[in-house]
């Protein structure tokens, strides 16, 4: 019975994350959109959304073991390489030293993410 809890757990976790990294997509998709428009206070907070789920993402992967972590390991990169992208394109937006700290936090993440659970 135990295994079978683990199981669906396990199910439930990939399940979560591979929802939250679509959110991730969609809002990136949005900000992207809204960018181009020239519309600055849409795609920040599109932005900010795809952020939010892209952490959740991450705390979801961080439970998974080793094996189902790695295997998420190059989407959250290639996720959050786009939400650095559209956080230098409103740039004008942030404090430079909110940037900082959200590069860093980003950095964290996938750091924390590489290591060992």
């Amino acid at each position: 019975m135990d295994s079978k809890n683990n199981k669906s757990e396990h199910g439930l976790l990939l399940d979560l994350a591979v929802s939250d990294m679509n959110l991730v997509r969609v809002f990136v998709a949005v900000a992207k959109s809204a960018y181009d428009l020239g519309k600055l206070d849409a795609s920040e907070f599109a932005r900010s959304k795809a952020m939010k789920f892209y952490c959740e993402a991450f705390r979801t992967v961080r439970q998974m073991p080793e094996a189902d972590r790695e295997s998420f390991s190059s989407d959250l990169q290639n996720l959050c390489t786009q939400i650095r992208w559209l956080s230098v394109q409103t740039d004008a937006l942030h404090d430079p030293c909110f940037q900082m700290d959200e590069d860093a936090s980003m950095e964290t993440l996938l750091r924390l993410l590489r290591e060992r659970g």
